[in-house]
C-alpha cells in the first residue's frame, strides 16, 4: 500500500511539473494579441471589441476661460490614440480639415501633463490667441480611445471620424 501512494505522488507531482512547463499567453487567433507559441491561456487576450472605448462629456468656456479640462474615465498609455469630436457644432474639430467655428474660434487639444488628463483651448481664428467669449458656453465632446493594438493592425485609424472607426472595429 505504501508503495502505491509513492507512486501516486510521483504521478501528480509529474503531471504539476508538465503543466507548469506550458507557455501561458493569448491562444485564441481571433484575437489581437495572439500568441502562437502559448498553449495555456492566461485570460491576457484582447479582443477586437475592447480596443475603443467612448464617452461624452461637456466643457464650459467663459470670459476668463479659454481651455477646459478633460478628465478620461479610460486609461491611455503610449501609443494609443484619442480623437475628440465637439457635439455642440461637429462642422469643425482639431481634427478636421477645417477646424474653424462661426464664431471664429478654433478648438484644439493637447494631452495633460502627467495627469492623464486633455486640456482643449479655443484660440481665435485671426490671432491664434485665446478666444474671449463674451459670456459662459457650453459645448459638448466626445472622446474615442483607439488602443495601441489597434493602431497596429490599421495605422489608418487615427485619421477618421469616430463614427467611421466603430463602423471599422
Amino acid at each position: 500500500m505504501k508503495n502505491h501512494s509513492k507512486i501516486s505522488l510521483l504521478l501528480i507531482v509529474t503531471l504539476v511539473a508538465l503543466s507548469s512547463c506550458k507557455k501561458h499567453g493569448c491562444t485564441d487567433p481571433t484575437a489581437l494579441n495572439y500568441s502562437s507559441e502559448a498553449n495555456k491561456d492566461d485570460g491576457s487576450c484582447i479582443q477586437p471589441s475592447q480596443t475603443i472605448f467612448e464617452e461624452q462629456f461637456n466643457l464650459t468656456f467663459g470670459p476668463t476661460s479659454s481651455y477646459g479640462i478633460y478628465d478620461p474615465t479610460f486609461n491611455y498609455a503610449p501609443g494609443d490614440a484619442i480623437i475628440l469630436e465637439n457635439l455642440t457644432d461637429p462642422s469643425f474639430n482639431y481634427w478636421s480639415s477645417l477646424p474653424i467655428v462661426t464664431t471664429g474660434a478654433v478648438f484644439w487639444g493637447e494631452y495633460g501633463y502627467d495627469a492623464g488628463d486633455i486640456w482643449i483651448y479655443t484660440d481665435e481664428v485671426a490671432t491664434g490667441n485665446d478666444f474671449p467669449w463674451t459670456s459662459n458656453v457650453t459645448f459638448g465632446f466626445r472622446a474615442l480611445l483607439i488602443k495601441k493594438s489597434a493602431l497596429i493592425l490599421n495605422p489608418d485609424l487615427e485619421g477618421m471620424t469616430i463614427d467611421e472607426v466603430k463602423a471599422i472595429l
